[in-house]
């Protein structure tokens, strides 16, 4: 593996870095990759390149020499249970593998990416071919083959008078190796996992079912629980560092383990993970309120179930909140969940817009904490419609008090009478 010089950079921020860093053999070098993606912007300043680092944190690589690691804009102590929660994608660079760090939970977002990275891998020992070698087989039945072995022959036929019959030995070439087994008990694994989900993804699950049966038809069998640990060491027998890997992945999977995010150095060879934070922070507020509201609450995804026609005339555009909390029927809460310090003017319009469309008497814009503190305001009432906003602070080193925490603040939201309530009340 190339060894690439990091460079450091944070999400949605600037960075400078010389011309000189990215000359190769005489000409500058940039990746297609790099900035067709999307992951960056470049412009020109003298001497020196101008990044602006996009949606995704990660390691992304700029040429064959130099890597940006893109940070998030808050340290995030426990970046795993935060993925854990969450149900967005992950983009992997399958041209730039990096080196993982084992570790004992593999969060569901990333079951996916690695079983992607599997079957890459399954791809180049198809075109390779399986691993085989030739196993020693003791046998006396017919036809004849190899070498007979005379005194087992005598012990065991002579004495009966059965001339015809002999025990004999001979080589068999077979793929039934124990590595072999093992990437097939992974794949079989992922077919398991993957319909216990629910929404599997097809192309992936066809491509799985190939190589099971491919598998089975070279009568390559299950790998055993207790055979496991010796793969390793039956797997660096081998000579092709690819199927090493391949091996060493598949017991990753057997396993359940997952990787420690980011990636550094580590004895799993995987793609570069990229995360859309913005995504994961809004997929985790909401999975983690679902998972402490409910049954109380329905809280919902405005995105995909929970849309609604923006206009009473047209289908299109729609009302996309990013949390719907409801009692029965009833909309109580409306929340949108920005990743960023603090909301603009455009943010706090569409909220309302979305509280109207609902007719919800209250709204939540869900901000980053500038401090590891949680902080519930109301900014306002417009119209009866509260505007409220809740500082989560991913920074905390306990992210489980934090998801109490906001899940109180939204239970007491929604149990408390609204302004609009109160109007009500009056006029009656």
């Amino acid at each position: 593996m190339i060894a690439y010089r990091i460079l450091e950079a944070v999400e949605r921020e600037e960075t400078n870095i010389a011309v000189t860093d990215l000359w190769v053999d005489g000409k500058l070098e940039i990746s297609p990759d790099a900035i067709g993606r999307g992951f960056f912007q470049i412009r020109f300043a003298r001497d020196r390149l101008v990044l602006y680092a996009g949606q995704y944190v990660g390691l992304i690589p700029l040429n064959s020499h130099v890597a940006i690691n893109v940070k998030p804009k808050t340290t995030i102590p426990n970046l795993l249970r935060l993925i854990g929660r969450s149900d967005a994608k992950i983009h992997a660079l399958s041209f730039f593998p990096v080196e993982y760090q084992p570790v004992p939970f593999r969060p569901l977002i990333l079951l996916e990416p690695i079983a992607s990275a599997l079957l890459e891998q399954l791809r180049r020992i198809d075109i390779i071919g399986l691993q085989k070698q030739y196993e020693l087989h003791v046998s006396h039945e017919p036809p004849i083959r190899g070498r007979i072995l005379f005194g087992e022959s005598l012990a065991r036929f002579g004495t009966r008078g059965l001339n015809h019959r002999a025990t004999f030995s001979y080589f068999d070439l077979t793929p039934d190796l124990l590595p072999n087994r093992v990437l097939r008990s992974a794949v079989q694994f992922l077919l398991q996992q993957f319909r216990l989900v629910g929404d599997p993804p097809v192309r992936m699950m066809r491509e799985l079912v190939t190589y099971r049966d491919l598998f089975s038809s070279q009568r390559i069998r299950e790998a055993w629980p207790h055979e496991l640990p010796g793969a390793k060491i039956a797997a660096s027998r081998i000579p092709n560092p690819g199927y090493q890997e391949a091996v060493k992945l598949a017991l990753l999977i057997l396993e359940g383990r997952g990787v420690q995010l980011p990636p550094g150095s580590g004895s799993v060879k995987l793609p570069s993970f990229l995360l859309d934070m913005a995504a994961v922070f809004e997929s985790y507020v909401r999975e983690s309120l679902k998972k402490t509201l409910q049954p109380a609450f329905n809280v919902v995804d405005g995105n995909r179930e929970g849309a609604r026609p923006l206009y009473d005339e047209k289908g299109v555009p729609l009302a996309t909140p990013d949390v719907l909390v409801c009692a029965g029927k009833d909309v109580r809460l409306i929340c949108d969940v920005k990743y960023k310090l603090n909301p603009t003017r455009e943010d706090v319009n569409q909220i309302l817009a979305y509280a109207l469309r609902y007719s919800a008497p209250k709204t939540l814009l869900i901000c980053l904490s500038p401090s590891p503190v949680a902080r519930l305001e109301l900014l306002g009432t417009v119209s009866g419609i509260e505007l409220n906003r809740y500082d989560f602070p991913l920074s905390a080193v306990d992210l489980s008090q934090e998801e109490a925490r906001i899940s109180e603040a939204v239970r007491n939201l929604c149990a408390a009478p609204s302004a609009r309530d109160a109007g009500k009340t009056q006029a009656e």
